[in-house]
């Protein structure tokens, strides 16, 4: 049967390209994955009209054949065909399943004609095997026949098995072909059990022996007659007599006569063939992992509220959190079941330890999502830099590449627009999110539109490694998974070993003291004790041992490598250096001449490895750590060169494998390779807007060229890598900066390189700018932007990176002294060089302080017009950091100029995404803006909080820029609940740092500030004169900048001061100067207080 079927494809994964066989409870096609890019035999499985319709009772059937697909998708054995992947066909809303397709087979029947007696025993022992490994998992195949026993170069498979809800479903009368292998009983509509299977094994093993079948096929009705009154003659058959007699028995007609237990049939199959058998590793592994579900049924109901509120288009992001073992993985794909019930759609990713590339855990998720989401030419192009063959997903010609950094700024906007388009229900995994930093960048970049949308996504980590990533997501839902308490721990025994097992009090106790609740370790205790005496069941019939593990994961380790044969060891050695899923293509160029398969299949059975969504990996990263750590420093050495060098032959010297390579280059020792793969890595995770993986990246390639002997070359790698990873500090600023720049400029003095000394004289006054050092500073950068005039750079187009960055600090530094004027002249030129250069985060933020510079000196319209263009450009490129850092110095504007629920949604949506940035400024600027928005309101308390939140991170970190506003502040709510004395020392400190660091406009707001706490102190007429001397040193120093919202600001403190201390006619004259200003610059809060104050003072408001 080769009915074609061009064009039609299943969830747009499969295409289905011809049908290859029918029967009543489905139909299998070949098709082709264009995920996996390889064909797959893929089964339709009929439902009766109605009941893939999920508004009928029907989801009771789906949920259980989901529960039979998962369960024959974790089979792994040699004689059973391998589930690849199953689910529901979103239009039809048809099960399915897809399966390896065999290459020219034949059933068991045709492939026995041209054997010898030896030959054919053999293949009724792999059957036997195959149906004692099914009937262990609890799977009764109820439709066994030599077409679902196909063979292949010798090697037998089993396929096609009968699913119990199908069964339950069928409505079409049993074919003849199945006749003649089914048990009497079951034409009395008697249900299938593990004697009939093995009746049909008994008929299948008889005709092979034979070579034609003992009853008459040809005729139905004499089919019938002779399955319920003929015994096959076995006399003429050419084997023992004991066998003869075990398959008499297992093809009686009696029920109660029948043989029903595959292992027991076994072991007689074994004895009358003079074959030796033990419980195989399949066979164990089998009931090890397919342990029912255990202990976790408030996390999984927890879970599942979250899919029926998803029904409803509520969607969410939940963490699971829990140490490693302890069945994270295990509750997702329970989940995952669960979601592909209820029509959801499902994607999922996993992180990868030591060198993952960008967004590795992303790319499966989108290429998922593509198949199934509409997507726009230019999205396509935006998406490839994750997804290099996303034209052959597509079916669309092939694209002209756009740049990596703009397809990296668009990537998190086109991965958002993506999730908006989903038109039905959608659950994303992302799993083990500790190793990803830069995925859990993108995922905070549009988890908070998830909420809205209906998205479900449940993101797995290891709370011991990654303790903060639930601040780094604080909306999202967290559930911690703890250890398994005693009676779980007994059910999970039971589940694994039934009622069989003697003295299962002891073996359970002996499970809780050596694994502590950790259910990997439960496992592993329960193999330890199956290979000591050869059966699961004969668990406990022993003297159990005091202890299991004496060495941990190392006894661990050497039990499963014990069954791995010796020649397929250094393979596995080699797997485990790449990491904890295997790249087969690696493997296959470093090992040609091994027979993977046959590898993969054999470190399967022996549990070290397993399939996940498609893909081979370790069966758990524990036994992937422990084998690394068996092998010596010396082979690692030799191994990790082996592994990079097959990498940059298979997949070439491309972005996507630049962390990988600086992993493996720095684990084979080659620093040379290590620092430049370092530095490439780092720079992309630069243009991703990721610092703190750029920086611990550029340290990387920094300590390895380092250690290296020092040519003209290096010293200028280490000029340029040194500057960079100062320049991506600018948000995480430390006190290892200054050391390492010193020994930049010793580099850069010892290559007589001007360029080079201009770099790192402008990283210089990048850090000290940071720190709140402002004559250090303009010092550094005016002594750069000299060289670069000197030397004529400022007119060459490919140098002027290096004057714009100086321009842009020196601007900056001028605005903390007060000179708005000049600042906005070096900053004009900061942003001329960066649009020339094309440099717009440089651009963006620039902008940003220009626009400080306009407000400030009562150009508020222009300001606002600058500030909207920098948002814009910040947000078109994308850049989490210039976003974070724009909307802080908006928030700042809005608190000195009283717009307060500006202020907090401003500095609330900094704050969010510093939570994943980490980035120190854009922090304590949105949190000193905050504090001082509830001052103005009166919330003393709370401002009290934010203020103490900002100076604490920023004392913690060393940074000073406009801290001693900050602390002012501070001080000024001290005062108001009550302590000036501890508020007067609070601000005295405060003008010391700005003078410390002479940043005039902060001293001149603190001089401010310390006025009004002298004049809460007391209304004696020292103290008044003491807080109007520093009141009126304020205002001549704002009068003398030009700080207009803060001289407004002064000048109306000063007015309420001198009015409770009767000074009328000076309150009335700075009230009117402040109602000016404030109206100019249209301070709202400002506004109203002194109208309030003019109504008191009786003067008009015109």
């Amino acid at each position: 049967m080769t009915e074609q079927l061009p064009g039609r494809y299943v969830n747009n994964r499969y295409q289905l390209r011809r049908l290859i066989g029918r029967g009543g409870m489905g139909e299998v096609f070949l098709a082709y994955d264009r995920l996996m890019q390889e064909a797959v035999a893929l089964k339709r499985v009929m439902l009766p009209h109605g009941e893939s319709d999920l508004t009928v009772p029907g989801i009771d059937n789906r949920l259980a054949l989901a529960m039979e697909f998962q369960t024959l998708g974790s089979l792994r054995h040699p004689n059973i065909i391998s589930v690849l992947d199953y689910g529901f066909d979103d239009e039809e809303g048809q099960p399915f399943f897809t399966m390896e397709l065999l290459h020219q087979p034949r059933n068991i029947i045709e492939a026995g004609r041209d054997m010898d007696v030896s030959a054919k025993l053999d293949h009724i022992l792999q059957l036997l095997q195959a149906l004692v490994y099914l009937h262990r998992r609890g799977i009764i195949h109820r439709d066994l026949k030599p077409d679902n026993v196909l063979v292949v170069d010798g090697q037998v498979k089993v396929l096609d098995f009968g699913l119990a809800v199908q069964r339950g479903l069928a409505t079409e009368p049993p074919v003849a072909g199945t006749l003649a292998y089914m048990a009497p009983e079951l034409l009395q509509e008697t249900p299938a059990t593990q004697a009939s299977d093995l009746y049909a094994f008994g008929m299948i093993a008889i005709e092979l022996l034979a070579g034609e079948h003992p009853f008459d096929t040809h005729n139905v009705a004499n089919l019938i007659q002779d399955i319920y009154t003929r015994i096959p003659d076995l006399s003429g058959l050419d084997i023992r007599r004991k066998l003869a007699q075990l398959l008499k028995g297992l093809v009686a007609k009696s029920l109660a006569e029948r043989h029903s237990d595959a292992t027991r049939v076994l072991t007689l199959y074994a004895q009358a063939a003079g074959v030796a058998l033990r419980e195989s590793d399949a066979t164990r592994e089998s009931f090890l992992q397919a342990a029912r579900f255990i202990g976790r049924q408030h996390e999984l109901n927890d879970l599942l509220e979250g899919l029926d509120a998803l029904t409803e288009g509520e969607g969410a992001v939940v963490l699971v959190g829990g140490e490693s073992g302890v069945g994270k993985s295990r509750l997702l794909d329970e989940v995952r079941m669960h979601a592909m019930v209820r029509g959801m759609r499902v994607a999922r990713g996993q992180s990868m330890q030591d060198g993952g590339s960008l967004y590795h855990a992303w790319r499966p998720i989108i290429q998922r999502l593509v198949l199934f989401t509409p997507v726009l030419a230019e999205e396509t192009a935006v998406l490839k830099v994750l997804v290099p063959d996303i034209e052959r997903l597509l079916s669309v010609p092939d694209l002209p590449a756009m740049g990596r950094q703009s397809a990296l700024d668009q990537l998190p906007a086109v991965l958002e627009a993506l999730l908006r388009r989903q038109t039905q229900p959608l659950v994303i995994f992302l799993e083990d999110l500790h190793w990803a930093r830069e995925s859990v960048d993108l995922l905070t970049r549009v988890y908070q539109g998830i909420r809205q949308l209906p998205v479900m996504l449940i993101a797995s980590f290891r709370n011991d490694e990654a303790p903060d990533l639930p601040s780094v997501l604080p909306h999202a839902h967290l559930i911690e998974l703890k250890r398994l308490e005693a009676d779980e721990i007994g059910e999970l025994c039971h589940s694994m070993l039934g009622d069989r097992v003697t003295n299962q009090e002891a073996v359970i106790d002996l499970l809780e003291r050596e694994s502590e609740g950790n259910v990997f370790f439960i496992v592993e205790v329960v193999r330890a004790l199956a290979e000591e005496t050869g059966r699961l069941d004969l668990i406990g019939t022993q003297t159990l041992p005091p202890t299991v593990f004496a060495r941990g994961m190392k006894t661990i380790i050497e039990r499963r490598l014990a069954r791995v044969p010796l020649r397929d060891r250094p393979l596995l050695q080699i797997a485990a250096v790449v990491g904890r899923y295997l790249d087969l293509d690696v493997l296959t160029y470093l090992e040609p001449d091994v027979d993977l398969l046959h590898w993969l299949t054999v470190c399967s059975d022996a549990a070290v490895l397993d399939v996940n969504e498609g893909r081979w990996r370790f069966a758990h990263d524990k036994l992937r750590g422990g084998l690394f750590d068996r092998i010596d420093d010396e082979q690692r050495l030799v191994l990790h060169r082996r592994v990079a060098l097959a990498i940059e032959t298979v997949y070439g010297i491309v972005p996507e494998q630049y962390k990988r390579l600086a992993y493996h280059w720095g684990m084979a020792g080659d620093l040379e390779k290590e620092a430049y793969y370092a530095s490439l890595a780092a720079e992309q995770m630069v243009q991703a807007g990721l610092n703190l993986e750029a920086k611990a990246l550029y340290e990387q390639a920094l300590r390895a060229i380092t250690a290296l002997p020092q040519t003209r070359e290096r010293r200028l790698q280490l000029i340029d890598w040194a500057t960079r990873r100062a320049e991506v500090s600018f948000y995480h600023p430390d006190d290892s900066i200054p050391e390492m720049l010193d020994h930049a400029m010793q580099a850069a003095q010892e290559v007589s390189d001007v360029i080079a000394v201009m770099k790192v004289l402008s990283a210089y006054g990048t850090y000290y700018y940071m720190v709140g050092q402002v004559n250090a500073a303009r010092d550094v950068v005016t002594r750069c932007l000299a060289l670069g005039h000197e030397y004529g750079i400022d007119r060459d187009q490919t140098l002027l990176d290096y004057m714009m960055r100086p321009y842009g600090t020196l601007g900056r530094t001028q605005i903390l002294s007060g000179e708005f004027e000049e600042s906005i002249e070096a900053l004009d030129q900061s942003i001329a060089m960066g649009q020339a250069t094309q440099q717009y985060h440089v651009v963006s933020s620039n902008l940003m302080w220009k626009a400080v510079s306009q407000y400030m000196t009562g150009n508020r319209q222009q300001s606002l017009q600058i500030a909207d263009r920098a948002m814009q450009l910040a947000n078109v490129i994308a850049h989490p950091s210039q976003i974070a850092g724009n909307l802080s110095v908006l928030a700042f504007l809005d608190a000195i100029t009283g717009y307060t629920e500006q202020t907090e949604q401003r500095a609330t949506l900094a704050l969010e995404i510093c939570q994943k940035t980490a980035d120190v400024h854009p922090q304590y600027i949105a949190r000193a803006s905050m504090g001082r928005v509830y001052m103005l309101l009166g919330q003393e308390r709370r401002a009290a909080h934010e203020f103490e939140i900002a100076l604490k991170l920023a004392f913690e970190k060393q940074v000073y820029t406009t801290v001693p506003m900050f602390q002012a502040w501070h001080a000024e709510t001290i005062a108001s609940s009550g302590d000036w004395q501890r508020a007067v020392r609070l601000a005295e400190n405060a003008l010391q740092l700005a003078q410390k660091t002479h940043q005039r406009l902060s001293e001149a707001e603190v001089r401010r500030a310390l006025g009004c706490i002298y004049a809460e102190a007391g209304m004696n007429v020292m103290e008044w004169q003491r807080a109007r001397t520093h009141i009126r040193q304020s205002i001549a120093m704002f009068q003398q900048m030009k700080a207009l919202p803060l001289l407004a600001n002064a000048l109306f403190q000063l007015a309420q001061l001198s009015y409770e201390h009767d000074e009328i006619e000076s309150a009335a004259n700075a009230m009117t100067q402040a109602r000016v200003l404030a109206n100019e610059l249209d301070m709202p809060w400002h506004k109203v207080q002194i109208a309030a104050l003019q109504g008191t003072l009786g003067v008009s408001g015109q």
